[in-house]
């Protein structure tokens, strides 16, 4: 009888991440197969993946065009549905020559925005009927969650064509007031970019994009926004200030006055988020920093004086910067002092912060 381990069972493995409440799983040859619970790496056997395993439980999710993709990009991401399970969300990549993959789990709605403890602002500027708006984070701090929330608050409370441009789609919604057109990078189109440029075309009255990764990509969603279009997009930055600079940043330096101008124009808002463990409960809750733009802020990004623009985040309405944030789930007992200044952007300023209000 041969003393090789069993090889393990991505199945059972999708069924055990949902009974545990992980958010992620790991697969990388060498290691274990990993959770992600509440933010922490947990493995979950002693049992080192083999080259062999991870091909096992990764290839038979791919068509023959898929992996194509994969061998010629070294990556491929895409969706994967176990009835009455979940969904989950695969990045299945190249590692030291073997197969690797993060899987995330998706709820298998989307979470309203009062569920996530989103702020009222957001909701506002979900009324619009034109205009820009970002949603910030690093990479896990559910974006895409958020994102498609909105959708959905749009999707309850409005009747619009949403036209949501996603690689891969995660969430599937389902019409109500709205319909949704979601358009999977690969099967429905062949990128984001060409995506957006025959958006106009088909009439939306929101267009939902799931990575503001390029200034090409950038230049149009402004573009659509200022036609009169409500857009709505992810940017994996972390925090508000950091995010405009990005998008101004993306443009060569002879093409940034114009920019700051067009995006001044169409600006609505920007939301960064930031997941923290809780104090007393399992799960993860969102700290966000935001900023919907009075005058003056629309004035300092317009002559580029951005300092004063960061200056006026926490002073003027329908602004609040993280270290506020997180200073009132501390203060409200939701988060402990120090998990608050463990996600801080400025972990000095935020203890001076917490400090001064006891």
């Amino acid at each position: 009888m041969s003393n090789e381990p069993k090889p393990m069972n991505l199945e059972e493995l999708l069924q055990l991440m949902v009974k545990r409440g992980a958010s992620d799983l790991h697969l990388a040859v060498g290691s274990p197969p990993t959770f992600r619970i509440d933010g922490r790496l947990t493995p979950v056997s002693k049992d080192l993946l083999r080259p062999q395993d991870t091909q096992m439980m990764l290839e038979p999710l791919l068509n023959d065009m898929q992996k194509m993709n994969l061998l010629k990009n070294k990556e491929f991401d895409t969706a994967y549905s176990v009835r009455g399970l979940s969904r989950f969300r695969i990045s299945i990549f190249f590692q030291r020559g073997t197969l690797g993959a993060s899987i995330r789990i998706m709820p298998p709605r989307p979470l309203t925005l009062d569920e996530l403890g989103l702020p009222g602002q957001l909701k506002k500027t979900l009324a619009l009927n034109s205009g820009l708006i970002i949603v910030a984070g690093p990479s896990g701090s559910g974006k895409t969650t958020t994102l498609a929330s909105m959708i959905d608050f749009i999707n309850e409370h409005r009747s619009c064509l949403i036209i949501s441009i996603e690689e891969p789609i995660e969430f599937l919604h389902r019409n109500k007031q709205s319909i949704i057109c979601q358009r999977e990078v690969g099967p429905d189109t062949n990128s984001i970019l060409s995506a957006l440029q025959s958006a106009l075309r088909q009439a939306p009255d929101v267009v939902v994009v799931s990575d503001l990764r390029d200034e090409h990509i950038i230049d149009e969603c402004i573009s659509i926004a200022n036609a009169g279009v409500l857009v709505m997009a992810n940017l994996r930055t972390s925090g508000v200030f950091p995010a405009i600079n990005h998008i101004i940043d993306s443009f060569p330096e002879d093409k940034r006055d114009k920019t700051r101008a067009l995006l001044t124009a169409c600006l609505q808002g920007v939301f960064s988020q930031t997941l923290v463990a809780k104090a007393k409960a399992r799960g993860r809750i969102v700290a966000m920093e935001y900023v919907i733009p009075s005058p003056k802020l629309k004035r300092c990004l317009r002559e580029a004086d951005m300092l004063n623009f960061e200056k006026l985040i926490d002073k003027e309405p329908d602004t609040k910067s993280q270290a506020a944030a997180l200073r009132d789930l501390c203060n409200k007992k939701v988060i402990t002092r120090e998990e608050a200044i463990a996600n801080a952007y400025n972990p000095i300023e935020l203890e001076r912060i917490i400090d001064r209000a006891y």
